[in-house]
């Protein structure tokens, strides 16, 4: 194991921060290659290096922190050095199956950009959590404007929740990223194939065209269930039963949230929805949720937007519900009583809504 403080002092690792401070320059970051430390007595060990990298910190001042970034294109303790004056910082998330659209703002921006600024570009490769960002950081006041200007006529949103700080910790302690800082004044040919270069899996475009699509889906029909809650208990049992039989219900219980508005909520579902099924009983007529349900079902069977299929589960009038009731057939479960048969009857009514769209 080696032992840091029989290498280097504070003093000397302080001139080797300084040795790869790009010269002229106040930007915050600072690359170490793992080569200009002694080496390791495991090959690539790179808990080792992290000792090294709280040594930095600590030889520098409580105003910077080091730590060890480790992936496939770069290995370095990488040191970020608090500057008072930083005038703009902005973080920009980058599609990754789309990243071709945003570079030509970033090379924009490099172009645009002082020498005491950075675009640092921050990209996980790792399949279950694709994703890349951009963090661009500015000292020089009379470039800023023209960063702001760049970013808000590509309608570009910026996000506030992580900057250049937090996703260097990520990348140091998850291992998460690639990390470049993109180069400015560089051609823009060969600007994007380093832009490019950083991201190992194809984007959406090129999968398109070997003939993978994303966007197709083929949901199930979903069948809106109307009830009473004092009938809950058989309505759970009926629906459970549907949902076995492999039907895609929206049901009050689980389709909305705490805290959602409870009208706007039914008549968005109801909305979403192919066929409702309605569990008339005598506390059904006296609900006044179920009467709100009704009344938008009705509204878009008139439409012809949505079936209704209507289960009467006691000895109610369904007239006195709503008179129209009384004109349609339904399935008289007080007297059946039979989950099963109900349940395959709704999946007859729910197979001519899928033949119909």
């Amino acid at each position: 194991m080696v032992n840091w403080m029989e290498y280097m002092n504070y003093d000397t690792l302080r001139r080797l921060v300084k040795k790869y401070e790009k010269p002229n320059r106040k930007n915050s970051l600072i690359l170490i290659p793992f080569s200009a430390f002694p080496k390791v007595e495991e090959k690539n060990n790179v808990r080792e290096y992290e000792w090294w990298a709280h040594a930095v910190e600590a030889a520098l001042s409580q105003e910077s922190f080091a730590f060890v970034v480790a992936n496939y294109t770069i290995r370095c303790i990488c040191v970020k050095k608090e500057i008072s004056k930083m005038q703009y910082e902005v973080t920009i998330s980058i599609p990754y199956g789309r990243r071709s659209a945003y570079q030509d703002l970033l090379y924009d921006i490099c172009q645009c950009i002082s020498d005491d600024g950075d675009v640092t570009l921050f990209v996980s490769n790792n399949p279950y959590a694709l994703k890349a960002y951009a963090t661009i950081t500015e000292i020089q006041e009379s470039r800023i404007d023209a960063i702001k200007s760049l970013i808000e006529s590509n309608a570009v949103s910026c996000i506030h929740e992580k900057g250049l700080a937090e996703l260097m910790k990520e990348a140091g302690v998850g291992r998460l990223y690639n990390l470049m800082q993109l180069p400015r004044q560089e051609k823009k040919e060969i600007f994007c194939q380093l832009f490019q270069s950083n991201f190992y899996f194809c984007e959406e475009e090129a999968l398109q065209k070997i003939g993978y699509d994303a966007t197709v889906s083929f949901p199930r029909k979903k069948v809106f269930i109307s009830y009473c809650h004092k009938d809950k208990k058989i309505v759970n049992a009926i629906t459970d039963c549907m949902e076995e039989s492999g039907m895609n219900l929206w049901i009050d219980k689980k389709s909305i949230d705490y805290g959602e508005n409870l009208s706007a909520a039914i008549a968005s579902g109801i909305a979403e929805c192919d066929l409702a099924v309605l569990f008339l009983s005598t506390g059904y007529s006296n609900s006044q949720y179920a009467k709100f349900e009704l009344q938008n079902i009705v509204c878009d069977m008139i439409q012809k937007k949505i079936r209704w299929f209507i289960v009467k589960l006691d000895q109610v009038d369904v007239q006195e519900i709503l008179p129209v009731l009384s004109n349609y057939k339904y399935y008289d479960f007080s007297i059946e009583k039979d989950i099963f048969d109900l349940t395959a009857e709704i999946q007859k009514i729910l197979k001519r809504c899928e033949a119909e769209k």
